[in-house]
């Protein structure tokens, strides 16, 4: 009985993390301006979009990370719904922890890329929450500042993902109790 439900836990959540991770929603949303006016950045398993002053910037090495990051997130879920479901011939051991695992480290990847972009551009990217930004220009050979707001969350589609994340786990720890 305990193990029917730690394998439907895992089956169900693998089947979420597949969903949201192929689905056309952003996890985190980055706005620059009034309404991302002046950019705007959306990351989620399946994309990256970063469009600066209305027109969309391609980063292909960026492009190539977040589609071996969906594939991080599919091909073990995928294994592990067939782990759940040929349990008792050999599917224990394909049951996998990664995608949960990925999923929760989500904004701590988001965090480190954001540091990066402080040094190069010199302000602060909240992860979530909001912020101004305040721009020397200086750096640009003009005298001056400009304030800039910025806004930052992870979307509800990133909140389900890890909550989807946190079961996917307690059924693997369920089953490896078992």
């Amino acid at each position: 009985m305990g193990r029917d439900i730690s394998k439907a836990l895992c089956i169900i959540s693998s089947v979420i993390i597949i969903y949201l991770s192929i689905m056309d929603n952003a996890w985190w949303v980055l706005e620059g301006g009034r309404e991302g006016g002046i950019f705007k950045v959306l990351i989620a398993p399946k994309f990256f979009k970063l469009n600066v002053l209305g027109e969309s910037v391609r980063i292909p090495a960026l492009e190539y990370g977040i589609y071996a990051f969906m594939l991080a997130l599919i091909i073990p879920s995928i294994l592990t719904i067939i782990g759940a479901l040929t349990y008792e011939r050999f599917g224990r051991d394909l049951i996998s922890i990664g995608p949960g695992v990925l999923i929760i480290i989500f904004p701590v990847l988001i965090y480190i890329a954001s540091m990066f972009l402080e040094r190069m551009l010199g302000f602060k990217i909240p992860i979530s929450g909001s912020t101004i930004a305040t721009i020397s220009l200086s750096r640009f050979g003009y005298e001056g500042v400009v304030k800039l707001p910025i806004n930052a969350l992870l979307t509800l589609w990133y909140w389900l993902a890890l909550i989807s994340s946190i079961l996917l786990i307690i059924g693997w720890i369920l089953i490896r109790r078992a």
